[in-house]
């Protein structure tokens, strides 16, 4: 059974603000991201809590690795820097070892900090590689800029041979040796850049179904997505073995063992020089012994079943035909032989197939106050509620119950509205990915200034609906 795993990777710039953060949960609960490389948290490190984190303290710079709560990884080892630039997570996911690393790096090269990285990695040989990172340089010159313009500073060489000394790859240019994507915008320079990369151990290149540059929303970076499909693989569970102590009732297989064991020492006895030994090799004889006479006595008595199992079978159908006294005798016998036939209804046996459908935790409803602020809401539930009580009024003897008639129209009221808002919303977020992916795709292209007003005016947009619907968030978990 093949396990879709989603990595991300994702400079965020900036998650102090709780509507900015639950924008970016949103997202990757809409992306279903198993595995989130954040950069440019600007988190200190109290702030975290569910995070493999490295944070600078003074809110600059921060790195963190998002893991899914349902994801199923053992954590065997973890470890950051002291400047908020690199952390990593060494997991077992389905017996397979895989580190993780999240990389800010600075924005002017530092030979210091890639060979500390480098160092730190190379010590888990055995782990296979996935990281990620803003390296806030590019690969390859031409390629991964939509311009020629370098600052002397910008070298590849440096970042090339981090990933020579690694041995990993990445899996996106392999996928696009000659298509030209970007994750950055400069506002300043008006170019596209491919500063934000995801190598991957060779090994793991083949378990790769996509790769992929999302658009460039909430952030200022695009986020990049990996889709992996490991292969479900559970270890089995070592059992201890145990003596089967109903073998001592056996008196065939305790005749059986003294003639063999005595056989066993007289062999072995002159030869063993340490009684030790001795010992330790006839407790592992005695264990072969009643292992092997166990499977014996297990595949008679599972032959002899089938035999009865079939015996009765025939005469049962035998009896329904045309019954015999002679014949239930022995039907009675044979069910007398085999003690597991111990009823005497026929069993039936139906095979469901099952969908695990959990019962879901019953919410506390509240009221939404963002409703009170929306002027469409008030006109319509003002207009209806009126009707109600004009209806109802005098219809409903007692005022209590009137009141709580009313509280559960205004309940309804309030969840459908605020269901058509919700779809409208998320139709809307819909459409204007799509058309900010069309528009950013031109743009990486040729860039326009014309489109890059269009395009900022979408993003606005974008982000507006993005940060009401992650208020709304907020409000229901209070």
């Amino acid at each position: 059974m093949n396990i879709p795993l989603n990595v991300m990777l994702w400079n965020v710039r900036g998650l102090n603000s709780p509507i900015k953060r639950t924008e970016c949960l949103e997202f990757l609960k809409r992306k279903n991201i198993s595995i989130d490389l954040i950069q440019e948290t600007h988190l200190k490190t109290s702030d975290i809590h569910r995070f493999q984190n490295s944070s600078a303290s003074n809110k600059s710079e921060g790195v963190a690795i998002l893991f899914d709560r349902k994801l199923g990884v053992t954590i065997d080892k973890c470890g950051k820097d002291s400047e908020g630039r690199f952390s990593y997570v060494a997991v077992t996911f389905h017996n397979v070892k895989i580190c993780f690393g999240s990389i800010y790096c600075p924005n002017i090269p530092d030979p210091n900090f890639f060979n500390a990285t480098s160092d730190t990695l190379l010590d888990m040989p055995e782990y296979l590689m996935v990281v990620g990172g803003d390296f806030n340089q590019v690969c390859n010159i031409t390629l991964d800029r939509s311009a020629n313009i370098s600052s002397g500073l910008d070298t590849p060489s440096r970042i090339n041979t981090f990933i020579t000394e690694l041995n990993i790859i990445d899996a996106w240019r392999l996928r696009y040796p000659l298509v030209k994507n970007y994750t950055f915008f400069s506002c300043r320079h008006k170019t596209f850049s491919r500063i934000d990369y995801i190598f991957v151990s060779p090994q793991l290149n083949k378990l790769i179904t996509s790769v992929d540059i999302l658009p460039i929303i909430i952030s200022d970076h695009a986020p990049v997505l990996y889709t992996f499909e490991l292969t479900r693989n559970p270890a089995k569970r070592a059992h201890r073995w145990r003596f089967n102590t109903t073998l001592l009732q056996n008196s065939e297989f305790l005749k059986q063992l003294k003639v063999n064991l005595r056989t066993f020492l007289e062999i072995n006895r002159e030869s063993v020089s340490s009684p030790q030994i001795l010992w330790e090799t006839t407790k592992c004889f005695i264990r072969g012994e009643a292992i092997a006479f166990a499977s014996y006595m297990k595949a008679s008595r599972n032959y002899r079943i089938s035999q009865l199992e079939k015996e009765i079978q025939v005469l049962e159908s035998d009896q329904k035909r045309q019954f015999s006294e002679q014949k239930l005798n022995q039907l009675i016998t044979s069910v007398d032989i085999l003690p597991i036939i111990i009823s005497d209804h026929a069993p039936v046996l139906y095979t469901f197939e099952l969908t695990r459908n959990p019962a879901k935790r019953a919410h506390r409803w509240r009221f939404n106050t963002t409703l009170l602020q929306n002027s469409e809401f008030l006109k319509q539930l003002t207009v209806n509620l009126r009707t109600f009580l004009e209806i109802n009024r005098e219809s409903v003897s007692s005022p209590q119950i009137l009141w709580e008639t009313t509280k559960c129209f205004i309940r309804g009221e309030a969840i459908a509205f605020a269901s058509y808002m919700k779809a409208s919303r998320n139709y809307r977020i819909s459409q204007l990915e799509k058309e900010i992916q069309v528009l950013e795709s031109d743009q990486k292209r040729q860039f326009s200034e014309q489109k890059q007003e269009s395009f900022l005016a979408l993003k606005f947009e974008l982000n507006n609906l993005l940060k009401s619907k992650a208020e709304f968030s907020i409000h229901v978990q209070e």
